[in-house]
């Protein structure tokens, strides 16, 4: 059994819900991810993803002063990273996200997998 611990990356990128929109896209392109878990006071309170920036670019202009906390998603989904691999993937699929935030048993934020690690694990072998 592959566990998320094993594939997941533990250097986490992480915004604060007070960051202006600007400051979270410039932050997203330098280091080339694509959404970021958002902590407040050592608590994931929510996810920032280029999808929001999306959304907010539909409904017409976007304010890069707005804060990111605004933006987010309040909607986390979380696994253990103890948790099967598969057990990611599954959420991955159910809950249509590009990525799963990895916490420990009290709640803090150890880790991050993205579909593309999941990709990587799979053309390694680790997944057959």
């Amino acid at each position: 059994m592959l566990k998320v611990a094993e594939v997941m990356s533990e250097s986490v990128l992480t915004l604060s819900p007070t960051s202006t929109l600007g400051e979270a896209t410039v932050t997203l392109a330098t280091l080339g991810v694509s959404g970021a878990p958002v902590i407040e006071a050592d608590r994931l309170v929510g996810v920032f993803s280029k999808s929001d920036i999306i959304d907010d670019l539909s409904d017409g202009e976007i304010n890069l002063n707005d804060l990111v906390g605004r933006t987010m998603s309040k909607r986390v989904v979380t696994v253990a990273p103890d948790d099967d691999v598969r057990v990611a993937i599954r959420r991955f699929a159910e809950d249509g996200v590009h990525r799963v935030v990895v916490v420990s048993d009290s709640g803090s934020v150890v880790g991050i997998l993205t579909a593309l690690d999941i990709v990587r694990a799979l053309h390694a072998g680790r997944l057959v």
